[in-house]
């Protein structure tokens, strides 16, 4: 008995669960993958009685971020079952193309960002918290920009550092699951 108005901003429903035609094949075009903090978007599975296991794969944590300069290594870090946050901590310290003073870095930030419960007293940009926290510009070019890109689909210049310390407190801390990676098995459009 509701009306309802439903704007879309593309040519096509289904926001970031649809496919798409190119050259008579239909292929994905949306959110390909999840993260285990993706809890309403679990809960709306379980709301329409889907079950996880039918239409996504678990696997802990494995993020590879390839380098397309050969100056600088690619990064690839992976979780470990252990209970969050030492999952992260692990996985920084077995983490591949990064220096020790790096790593050392990275997780001191970790550590900061934890004590402060991932809450800034006023926001500002991610590039801007980057560098009040020493991280270089290595560190900010070959992890951060990528890992903001990803998340926000937001450049670190104008990307909300507070909305993305949400998510990696979301994505990190609590359930050591929260940090899983979530594959969908059937196209998005289905």
């Amino acid at each position: 008995g509701h009306n309802i108005q439903l704007f879309e901003s593309t040519r096509q429903l289904g926001g970031r669960a649809r496919c798409t035609q190119y050259k008579g094949k239909r292929l994905d075009n949306g959110q390909h993958i999840l993260l285990g903090s993706c809890l309403e978007t679990l809960d709306l599975f379980k709301l329409l009685g889907m079950k996880e296991t039918d239409y996504l794969y678990r696997q802990n944590l494995h993020l590879e971020l390839l380098n397309l300069s050969f100056d600088q290594p690619s990064i690839k870090l992976e979780t470990s079952n252990l209970p969050a946050p030492l999952h992260l901590l692990v996985g920084f310290i077995k983490a591949k193309g990064f220096s020790f003073k790096e790593k050392y870095v990275l997780i001191q930030f970790f550590i900061f960002l934890n004590i402060k419960h991932f809450r800034l007293q006023q926001d500002l940009n991610l590039h801007q918290l980057l560098k009040q926290h020493k991280q270089s510009q290595s560190i900010i070019n070959k992890f951060w920009e990528p890992l903001c890109i990803s998340i926000m689909n937001t450049p670190i210049a104008t990307a909300s550092a507070q909305i993305f310390l949400n998510t990696l407190k979301a994505s990190f801390l609590g359930d050591q699951r929260n940090s899983d990676l979530l594959l969908f098995k059937r196209p998005l459009c289905e």
